[in-house]
């Protein structure tokens, strides 16, 4: 008996010295895998296409970018690819818009008449005879002209519009936009292999607007020399955002000006106060912003808009601008066009040029 319980003690010892080796070996081959491991982290690291990145860093802000740049060495040749591209397609510049303070007005303060129900849109009239070619009613704006122009002659189109807005709605056109539209210009030397017509985008001039710095002093300080452009206020503060950026390419923009899902690359905006003058030019972004309740129970709120704009416009649609009383006519190509039909058809951007040569 005690012989048959001795061979049973030896056989769980020797399982038990076997189990402790197996377990040894098993430590030391997961020890030498980690080992392996991290030499090949470090020598070969895990690999993504660079494109993957370069997609990820075009929808992020520029904040977001200045910390990818300082924080993610491995992609800063992308990063940098990307600000050269927003440097040249969107760039944030300080001449985008300038703003006219009451300290800077050089004819004196100009406040928004008694409103009179005015609907008038990009009516042409001379900057010299302002008083003799606009109507009557609108001689309330005179003191508004005077402030922007000065005694600058030329021809002009002014815009008014005075109207019950619903709260929580834009009174003017929402949406972040450009004055500057995109038509698409067919090309007819199309190259072998080609499927099909070629199209390049081209933006058609509203206002054009250059700011000049000047080492004078001035009613509009070191950006006193303006060259065209557009002015605009309101009588409602906090409903008009404008961006220190210029959009300089076309195919961003589409045939109504519109650059939604480009906000993300654009500086902080300002919002201008009630009666503030501001200047821009047809390649600054803005947005009109809904009207806010100022009093409860409020369902609608009136609002004055007066837009003067002075530089080169390329087309003058004739189905929603106002013709003069007095028979200034645009320099420009006059059309009957209606560009919100012809967009809303197919091939919207395309058929809008081409109407518009016709017209030419």
């Amino acid at each position: 008996m005690r012989k048959r319980g001795d061979n049973k003690q030896r056989e769980r010892i020797e399982r038990r010295q076997l189990n402790r080796g197996a377990d040894r070996e098993q430590r030391q081959a997961q020890r030498h895998a980690a080992a392996i491991a991290r030499a090949t982290h470090r020598s070969t690291p895990v690999t993504i296409p660079l494109d993957v990145f370069e997609d990820i860093v075009r929808y992020c802000d520029g904040k977001t970018l200045s910390s990818l740049a300082s924080t993610c060495h491995f992609i800063s040749a992308c990063v940098a690819k990307e600000v050269q591209w927003r440097e040249a397609n969107v760039p944030h510049v300080p001449r985008a818009y300038l703003r006219m303070y009451e300290e800077d007005y050089e004819f004196g303060d100009a406040t928004f008449p008694r409103p009179r129900g005015i609907q008038i849109n990009m009516m042409p009239f001379h900057l010299e005879d302002a008083a003799g070619t606009i109507p009557a009613e609108c001689h309330g704006y005179l003191a508004f002209i005077r402030q922007c122009v000065g005694r600058s002659t030329g021809l002009a189109y002014l815009t008014i519009d005075e109207r019950e807005v619903p709260i929580g709605e834009s009174h003017r056109r929402g949406g972040l936009h450009i004055d500057s539209p995109t038509v698409w210009e067919e090309l007819l030397d199309s190259e072998p292999g080609d499927a099909g017509k070629r199209f390049k985008p081209y933006a058609l001039r509203w206002g054009f607007g250059v700011g000049r710095r000047s080492h004078r002093d001035g009613p509009w300080g070191q950006f006193e020399m303006i060259d065209g452009g557009i002015f605009f206020a309101s009588s409602s503060a906090g409903t008009t955002r404008v961006y220190p950026n210029l959009i300089l390419n076309p195919a961003m923009v589409d045939a109504h000006g519109s650059i939604k899902g480009y906000r993300h690359l654009l500086g902080d905006p300002i919002e201008l106060d009630a009666g503030e003058v501001c200047w821009i030019t047809d390649k600054t972004p803005h947005e009109s912003l809904p009207l806010r309740r100022k009093r409860p129970g409020q369902k609608f709120s009136f609002r004055q808009f007066f837009r003067l704009v002075t530089g080169p416009v390329d087309v003058w649609f004739s189905k929603h601008n106002t013709p003069s009383p007095f028979g200034v006519l645009p320099d420009c190509v006059v059309t009957d066009v209606d560009k919100f039909e012809v967009v809303a058809r197919g091939d919207g951007k395309r058929t809008l040029y081409s109407e518009i040569v016709n017209y030419s």
